[in-house]
């Protein structure tokens, strides 16, 4: 997990939002994963850490 603190010097009352990354390491190259549950665990343990103001989740891939 990586925290970034974003701040917005312009803008006092909106100066700062924390972003947390989370990186899934162990998705082949090519293909997908052999066991589904690995991954599973990593989404509902990623989507346990948003907190109900936080907004939405962001996915993306290389």
């Amino acid at each position: 997990m990586l925290k970034v603190v974003i701040k917005n010097k312009r803008k006092a009352a909106l100066a700062e939002k924390t972003v947390y990354q989370y990186h899934y390491t162990n998705w082949p190259d090519h293909g997908t994963p052999d066991h589904p549950l690995p991954v599973i665990h990593f989404v509902k343990k990623s989507s346990a850490a948003n907190p109900p103001d936080g907004g939405p989740i962001v996915v993306h891939c290389r």
